[in-house]
C-alpha cells in the first residue's frame, strides 16, 4: 500500500492498514522518543502512547505537507511532556556571558566513534543539553521552534545547543584518549 492508502485506510479505521502503517514508523519514532527520553522501556511506552494518538487525531492531517513530519511533531512533543512531568530536565544556566558562536563537534571525532558509540555519548550529557542537541542536530527544528517547544528563549535554545556540542566533544575526546 501507498503512503496515501494507508493514511486513507487508518481513517477510516482498518485494523490491516493501521498495523502495516506502525510497522513502517514505529521503528523511527522510536529513535526520536530514545533520543529524547533515553530510557528504553519510557520510549516504547511513547511509541505505543503516540500511535494511539496517531490513529486518534488521523482525520486532522489533511494530507498538506509531509505526513512523516506531522507523526514527527506528535513524538517529539510527547516525549517532551514526558520529560516535564517526569521532572527530568534539569534547571541549567543559560547566561549569555558562556554563549559563543555555535561550531560543529569535528567531524573526524565522530567518524573514529562510530555511530553507537556517538549515540551512547549524546546519552551522557544532561537532558537539557541533549533535548536541544537532538531537536536541533537531528530532527531539524530552529531554534525558535525548540524555544517554543520547550518554554525556553530562542538564546537559550543556542546556547544549550552550544554548551552541547562542546560537553560532547569533551567526553568524545576524554573517551578516545581512554580506549
Amino acid at each position: 500500500m501507498t503512503e496515501e492508502q494507508l493514511i486513507q485506510g487508518c481513517k477510516k479505521k482498518d485494523r490491516e492498514a493501521r498495523t502495516e502503517l506502525f510497522k513502517f514508523y514505529a521503528p523511527k519514532m522510536m529513535g526520536i522518543c530514545l533520543r529524547l527520553v533515553k530510557d528504553k522501556m519510557a520510549a516504547e511506552d511513547l511509541v505505543h502512547d503516540g500511535f494511539v494518538i496517531v490513529f486518534t487525531k488521523i482525520d486532522e492531517f489533511k494530507c498538506e505537507g509531509s505526513f512523516e513530519g506531522w507523526l514527527r511533531r506528535i513524538f517529539v512533543n510527547i516525549s517532551l511532556n514526558h520529560l516535564k512531568t517526569n521532572k527530568r530536565t534539569e534547571v541549567l544556566n543559560d547566561s549569555d556571558e558562556d554563549a559563543m558562536p555555535v561550531e560543529a563537534v569535528e567531524a573526524e571525532a565522530v567518524k573514529k566513534i562510530g555511530l553507537d558509540a556517538l549515540i551512547s555519548t549524546i546519552n551522557k550529557l544532561p537532558d537539557d543539553f541533549r533535548t536541544v542537541l537532538s531537536l536541533f542536530s537531528i530532527e531539524g527544528y530552529t531554534h525558535d521552534e525548540i524555544a517554543g517547544l520547550l518554554g525556553i528563549t530562542r538564546r537559550s535554545s543556542e546556547t544549550r545547543l552550544y554548551k552541547a556540542k562542546k560537553m560532547l566533544a569533551k567526553i568524545m575526546e576524554y573517551e578516545g584518549r581512554n580506549r
